[in-house]
């Protein structure tokens, strides 16, 4: 289940988050990745990008690794 949208999507279409656990799908991940690099001064954190539950509380940092994971698995959906 993506922690965003709260849709059932198959674990190959997931990405789980460094720091906090919370699941992206491939649709909210593309969403995120621009919303994030659209908005630096909020988002980007030395670490990396805030999770994109950050205003429900969530203090979790999504880290390069993770970022390049989620871009990846966008361009496979996209491709």
């Amino acid at each position: 289940v993506c922690s965003v949208c709260c849709d059932q999507v198959g674990a190959r279409d997931l990405v789980t988050l460094d720091t906090c656990g919370h699941t992206i799908c491939v649709g909210c991940s593309a969403d995120f990745v621009r919303s994030a690099l659209g908005d630096i001064a909020g988002q980007v954190v030395p670490r990396g990008l805030r999770c994109p539950l950050q205003p429900t509380g969530c203090q979790g940092v999504v880290g390069l690794r993770t970022v390049r994971r989620l871009v990846t698995v966008e361009a496979r959906v996209e491709g």
